[in-house]
Formats: structure tokens, C-alpha cells, sequence
């Protein structure tokens, strides 16, 4: 690595071992050494800003999204009545929507239990930008949502 100029980070260090729960239990490594730094074994690890966890079953990564997505929901539902409601969307999409369907492709084959998580923040992500709106927008923007997750289209107005 020195000849190709590359150095080890060794706070940011870290490697993982994937397997199946029955593999993993054969295998008892707590860290390796590299060079002269110990790098530590972990359970979940992040690579260009995805999460992978040692069974890759990406409740590492789901959980991560929405720990993120409910801060933000947070942050923006506390100063949404300062915002008008063009601005509230362009708020969501850009910071929640960004987030949620970052790596989305590599949530394919997930159990439907881990992805309901991320269809609750979809939805509480809809309802913030139709506060202050009629309730029919809001019936309609869940309409089209739900119409969009078991393809019967879009409703609009």
C-alpha cells in the first residue's frame, strides 16, 4: 500500500465477516491485525453511505434511514408554520425522499416486516406536507400513494 501511496485510516478502520447465522457462529475473530494497527471486527459496517450488516438482511441500513428520517421530520414539523406549502415540499423531497430512496435497489428481497418501517415514514412524510392543506389533498395524495404500492396508479384532482 505504500508503494501505491495509500494509507490506513485507523480510526475509520473496521472489517466485518458475512455469513448465515450458523456461519457466523463457527467463526470467533475479534479483530485482525493490519501492518502494526489492530482493525476490530464489527456487526454493521456503512460503504457509500449504505449499511450492510452481517446476514445482509439491511435492518442496519432501514433502521439507520428512519432514525435519520424521523430527525429531520422532527426539525422541519417544528418550524412548518413558518413555511409555505411549496416550500414544506421542497423541504421534504429534497431532505426525507433523498434519504429514503437513497440504495432503495438494495432493499430487493427484504421481508415485507423490515419495509413496512419505511412505508410509515412515507406516509407521516405525506401527511406533513398536506397539514394546512384541504382534506381532500390529503386524501388524494394517499390515494395516489397507496394506488402507487399496489399499481393501480396515480389520483389527482
Amino acid at each position: 500500500m505504500t508503494a501505491d501511496k495509500l494509507k490506513l485510516n485507523d480510526d475509520k478502520t473496521e472489517f466485518i465477516i458475512i455469513g448465515t447465522r450458523a456461519q457466523l457462529d463457527k467463526v470467533n475473530v475479534s479483530e485482525i491485525v493490519v501492518g502494526h494497527t489492530k482493525v476490530p471486527a464489527v456487526t454493521a459496517v456503512r460503504n457509500l453511505g449504505a449499511w450492510l450488516d452481517s446476514n445482509l438482511t439491511m435492518s442496519a441500513h432501514i433502521n439507520k434511514t428512519c432514525q435519520s428520517v424521523i430527525y429531520h421530520l422532527h426539525n422541519i414539523g417544528r418550524i412548518r408554520k413558518y413555511l409555505s406549502y411549496d416550500a414544506r415540499k421542497s423541504i421534504v423531497q429534497a431532505v426525507i425522499m433523498s434519504r429514503i430512496d437513497y440504495c432503495n435497489i438494495l432493499l430487493v428481497g427484504v421481508p415485507a416486516v423490515q419495509l413496512s418501517k419505511y412505508n410509515v415514514y412515507k406516509m407521516q412524510q405525506l401527511a406533513l406536507l398536506a397539514m394546512l392543506q384541504s382534506m381532500i389533498t390529503l386524501l388524494l395524495h394517499l390515494l395516489s400513494y397507496i394506488g402507487s404500492q399496489y399499481g393501480l396508479g396515480s389520483f389527482s384532482r
